[in-house]
């Protein structure tokens, strides 16, 4: 059993890691009609991405990646490696690429975080 305030600790190390470092929401959130993230929509994933290109959701919804495993999301961090086996692409290969780099500790607060925020269930399409 972990005591409050290392839960809390875990859960401001993992927003620090998805907001501040490696800005998930940059790509991830929708904009509003002033290019500004729509928070009403945090990581709801949209199709109007980096490129042109989808961004999928990441909330841990049917919609989003609620199906998936911790570890299996720590992967898709870690590895660019989808659960269905493919890979992460576009604009987000790069970001894996830096991802590499976390220690498992950080992994798990970033999941640790993104079940902690209010999920928002969104189905992105690709707009081609």
């Amino acid at each position: 059993l972990i005591s409050r305030k290392t839960a809390k600790a875990r859960v401001e190390r993992g927003a620090y890691l998805v907001l501040g470092l490696s800005h998930c929401s940059e790509c991830h959130t929708p904009r509003n009609f002033l290019g500004a993230s729509d928070m009403s929509k945090f990581l709801s994933g949209t199709p109007d991405g980096p490129a042109g290109e989808a961004a999928p959701n990441i909330n841990l919804t049917a919609t989003g990646i609620g199906k998936w495993s911790a570890a299996e999301i720590a992967d898709v961090i870690n590895s660019g490696r989808l659960p269905d086996g493919n890979f992460v692409g576009s604009t987000m290969t790069e970001v894996s690429e830096n991802l590499t780099k976390l220690t498992p500790q950080d992994l798990k607060v970033i999941v640790v975080y993104l079940k902690s925020i209010p999920s928002i269930s969104n189905k992105v399409s690709s707009k081609k």
